[in-house]
């Protein structure tokens, strides 16, 4: 989460002036006497001061970020939770993020609004800005599954068709690894590939990032439901 900000310059004698004028010890101050030049300068002109300002005020805040390191996964991390019922592979990088602060191959998080049995991130980095997530500098995990309660595979594609939204995701059912598993793209700032995976405990959402390559993301989310042991 920088911002700029704007010094403005005050010459001694005027700072010295009004500190003068403001103190209960007015003996203690003394007097500058003008040069022959100071006297001689025009006012400054304030409304050339303002639109200065403003102007300045008004320039666009960049922010150079350090580079992060996107290089592909060498390693694989398993994640588990005996709770929710699951565990799965991680295709992962130990470098991956910036050289001071690395990203973990996962982050556990407590329950939100959206998503009421908490979540999980995971894989590579990508901008917190881009997810809504954090400042421009800041970098998340690009994937994310989020636990959701025990359905069917028909009342899932009933409730995911049903949402009031100006999209109808287009639904599948499909097998893979022995589990069944509802396709779609979920709707917000951009499409998002998602399988949602019906299990035993809870059924297991698992999402994209925004922007990405949909055939690589469908790939990706295929590899990790093919690890996974519930």
């Amino acid at each position: 989460m920088i911002l700029l900000h704007l010094v403005h310059m005050i010459s001694l004698r005027f700072l010295t002036a009004s500190l003068c004028a403001s103190s209960m010890f007015l003996s203690a101050c003394s007097t500058v006497p003008m040069t022959d030049d100071q006297a001689a300068a025009p006012p400054p002109d304030q409304a050339a001061m303002t639109a200065t300002s403003e102007a300045s005020s008004m320039a666009p805040v960049t922010t150079t970020c350090p580079v992060a390191n996107t290089d592909p996964a060498d390693a694989t991390v398993t994640y588990t939770n005996s709770e929710k019922g699951i565990s799965f592979a991680i295709p992962y990088n130990p470098h991956w993020g910036y050289a001071d602060a690395p990203l973990p191959a996962f982050s556990e998080h407590e329950a939100t609004d959206s998503s009421p049995l908490g979540y999980v991130l995971f894989g590579p980095p990508t901008s917190a800005t881009t997810e809504g997530l954090g400042n421009s500098c800041d970098l998340v995990q690009s994937y994310d599954l989020a636990f959701l309660p025990t359905r069917s595979a028909a009342d899932a594609v009933k409730t995911i068709e049903g949402r009031g939204t100006d999209v109808v995701p287009n639904t599948s059912v499909r097998t893979i690894n022995g589990l069944t598993v509802v396709q779609y793209k979920d709707v917000g700032l951009c499409n998002y590939p998602t399988m949602e995976v019906i299990g035993k405990k809870y059924n297991y959402s698992f999402t994209t990032s925004c922007g990405g390559d949909p055939t690589e993301e469908w790939k990706y989310l295929e590899t990790i439901v093919n690890s996974i042991k519930l």
